[in-house]
């Protein structure tokens, strides 16, 4: 691994890092409340999501998550992560399997379908989100992704 990645690597967990703290501030603000959470993933899916931002939205991604990179720059940061994880020792397993979900309504690039599976080993799927019809809306796509999730058997899917 040349210096230019392992800076980029080092960005990368200065960023999880302080996004990780404050969101644990973020959501453990009662003083009875349990907190059962992956930062990580958290962070994953929404430098997933800051990959295909544009402008106001980009700039909003970057202030969250504190990236002073550009979106290709974390995408390869995070692909760079994943392979040094994968490629590590043995004795020490990581999973992390993240997918992204949007309306059957929301057109989704082929750039972007291959860039989910080229940087982050993962994709992002169209799902009827609502039922049609109902006096309140109903979430559906939840069953998707249960099935989906318990398919993985490991990380980087």
């Amino acid at each position: 691994m040349d210096s230019a990645e392992k800076q980029d690597i080092g960005n990368l967990a200065a960023s999880i890092d302080y996004f990780t703290n404050s969101l644990y501030q973020a959501v453990a603000t009662g003083t009875n409340e349990n907190v059962f959470m992956s930062p990580f993933s958290v962070a994953t899916v929404l430098s997933m999501v800051y990959l295909g931002a544009r402008q106001n939205s980009a700039k909003q991604f970057e202030n969250v998550l504190k990236i002073t990179s550009n979106p290709d720059s974390v995408a390869l940061a995070f692909k760079e992560y994943f392979s040094l994880l994968k490629n590590s020792d043995k004795l020490v397993t990581f999973n992390s399997v993240n997918r992204l979900y949007a309306s059957e309504k929301f057109p989704i690039s082929e750039d972007y379908k291959n860039n989910m599976v080229k940087y982050f080993f993962s994709d992002i799927e169209n799902v009827e989100m609502f039922l049609e019809g109902c006096s309140q809306k109903k979430f559906v796509g939840w069953r998707d992704m249960v099935m989906w999730k318990a398919l993985q058997k490991n990380g980087f899917n």
